[in-house]
């Protein structure tokens, strides 16, 4: 983490002379996260490095030694407790979607640049940790950390990695974060306590997450209901906040929020592949969906998909259209 000036020592300060938005308080500078642990960041720069790569990308010798050595180094620390995705201040604890994307890492560091005797004994180890100390429950679901029967929306993302657990399980996951952080359409990160004062409203990038994993799990039918929810929340210009009160509608946090339209594109696309391929297409890794979305853009595949979505396609321009092109232009 650096800030605006590329200075990567961001020690927190309070500036209470100030507020913010609506008179939101505290008002910080810095960032206390610049020396937190996160394991998750390891996977995410691999699964899309995999991306990368299925979509023709090369990588030079630099690259490909700082992605291994990644992969080593999370060989060397996915078994201590890290802040995790949402930045806790409660202290490190043993995220379970950290752990599932330290496995991520060396499934595709494997994939990327072939067999590693380390990465293949972790990548074993790190799967068995969570499928005995991530899971609890009856029936078993993942929870937020290893010990707890808490959860939170980062495991809605679990179902789109390629994680070699059952589908029982991933089901029960989902299930188990909407009945407790889903609120309407809209849901939480997590309720339990994070070691900052005050509540939050219900981030909007989570509530893509659902859509994607509703989609992996065949309910399709919710996914597509859920997503055109989820449109109507768009302000008067099309775009969105990173938060939003349930109850209100009010846009909250930062805006517009790049992480909150990049859930939106992701589950947009995820549903047109659902169309073409169903829940076999949208299974599997970033990379394969990534793969399949490609093909389904090109040849006559594409053009007869767009003939049945539109029901027409007018592949010549008539003298109504340019009439009102120039009526448009003059108003």
């Amino acid at each position: 983490m650096y800030s605006i000036q590329g200075e990567p020592f961001l020690p927190e300060r309070t500036l209470d002379h100030l507020a913010g938005y609506a008179d939101s308080r505290p008002v910080r500078i810095g960032n206390g996260a610049f020396d937190q642990i996160q394991l998750d960041v390891h996977g995410e720069v691999l699964d899309w490095a995999m991306l990368r790569s299925a979509l023709g990308g090369q990588f030079r010798l630099d690259e490909v030694s700082a992605l291994r050595a990644s992969a080593d180094h999370v060989c060397q620390i996915w078994r201590n407790p890290d802040q995790g995705l949402w930045e806790s201040r409660a202290g490190p604890q043993h995220f379970t979607h950290g752990k599932v994307m330290a496995w991520v890492a060396l499934d595709r560091a494997r994939k990327l640049f072939g067999a590693d005797p380390a990465w293949h004994r972790e990548q074993d180890a790190i799967l068995a940790a969570i499928l005995s100390e991530g899971v609890a429950g009856d029936p078993p679901y993942l929870a937020q950390s290893f010990g707890s029967e808490e959860v939170d929306a980062a495991l809605l993302q679990i179902p789109l990695l390629g994680l070699p657990i059952s589908r029982d399980l991933l089901d029960q996951t989902v299930k188990r974060v909407e009945r407790e952080l889903r609120d309407g359409e809209f849901v939480h990160r997590y309720r339990n306590e994070d070691g900052l004062r005050g509540g939050e409203g219900a981030f909007l990038i989570t509530s893509f997450w659902l859509v994607d994993a509703l989609l992996v799990l065949d309910r399709a039918t919710e996914a597509r209901e859920l997503f055109e929810r989820l449109l109507g929340h768009a302000n008067d210009v099309g775009l969105y906040a990173e938060e939003i009160d349930p109850h209100s509608g009010a846009h909250l946090g930062n805006f517009p929020q790049a992480f909150t339209h990049l859930g939106l594109i992701s589950s947009a696309s995820l549903l047109h592949l659902y169309d073409i391929a169903g829940a076999k297409g949208v299974s599997g890794t970033h990379a394969d969906r990534a793969r399949r979305l490609v093909g389904a853009a090109e040849g006559k595949k594409a053009f007869f998909y767009a003939l049945w979505r539109n029901c027409k396609v007018r592949l010549f321009g008539s003298t109504r259209s340019v009439l009102d092109l120039h009526q448009a232009r003059r108003h």
